[in-house]
């Protein structure tokens, strides 16, 4: 894949543009090359320089980024899925618009997911495609495809912390995500930190269908994963009930 510099057009209403790339190649044989233009209308965000996404701990944090978008293709014969997202180091462009471009192995029944986040002035949104983009893609041809994001419904989690060392935790990190051995499944959006009170806390606007995950701060600042399971939400407007295993 190759990689140009994106357009950085300065406009003065206040939106969200992503332009991950303006170049386009020609795949191999056993290649395509997918050029996804992903539309999330309007969004409130400031047009400030947005850094590269991954921190130190490989996680997007949300009050340090706030705008993450990935697309992520499976299919068969692809072993490991095909990921691309933004920002990308020192992207900046305000548009209503993202367009991301990926490689991806050529064959039938090839599916794109889309997860999109934003968090501004303490608000956290999060849109996802309704799983039916699945195409056929043939070799050595490029693609253009399109999207339009739904924003999903949210709940909340009222979460409890179990286990010997509960009094030592003062803050926690929601993860989109179940981390296991340094990797992320999901796209590895941290949320904003929470405070924790009484060794419990409460998690609100929880995107629907998505694994959350733990991130425990101790005092002194160091960071434990909880090896609890991912809790997700199934129903809009619920508050659920979740026990947060301390190691």
């Amino acid at each position: 894949m190759s990689t140009c510099k994106p357009d950085l057009t300065s406009w003065a209403a206040i939106v969200l543009i992503v332009l991950v790339s303006s170049c386009f190649v020609e795949p191999l044989d056993d290649t395509t090359v997918v050029r996804m233009s992903i539309d999330l209308g309007h969004i409130e965000l400031p047009l400030d320089d947005l850094p590269g996404p991954r921190g130190p701990d490989g996680l997007v944090h949300l009050d340090e980024v706030p705008a993450y978008v990935q697309v992520t293709v499976t299919g068969p014969g692809i072993d490991t899925p095909v990921v691309a997202s933004w920002p990308e180091e020192g992207a900046m462009s305000p548009r209503d618009e993202v367009v991301i471009e990926l490689e991806v192995p050529a064959g039938q029944s090839r599916q794109f997911e889309i997860i999109a986040y934003v968090h501004w002035s303490g608000l956290l949104r999060a849109w996802a495609d309704d799983g039916s983009i699945i195409r056929n893609l043939e070799g050595g041809r490029s693609s253009d495809l399109a999207a339009t994001l739904e924003e999903l419904a949210y709940g909340s989690l009222q979460c409890q912390l179990v286990g010997a060392n509960t009094y030592a935790i003062t803050e926690v990190i929601p993860v989109d995500g179940a981390p296991e051995d340094a990797s992320v499944v999901g796209p590895g959006v941290g949320f904003p930190r929470l405070e924790v009170l009484n060794e419990g806390f409460q998690v609100e606007r929880v995107p629907l269908g998505r694994p959350i995950s733990f991130y425990l701060v101790r005092f002194g600042q160091e960071t434990v994963v909880s090896p609890s399971p991912p809790a997700t939400l199934d129903a809009p407007d619920e508050v659920t009930d979740c026990a947060v295993i301390v190691p």
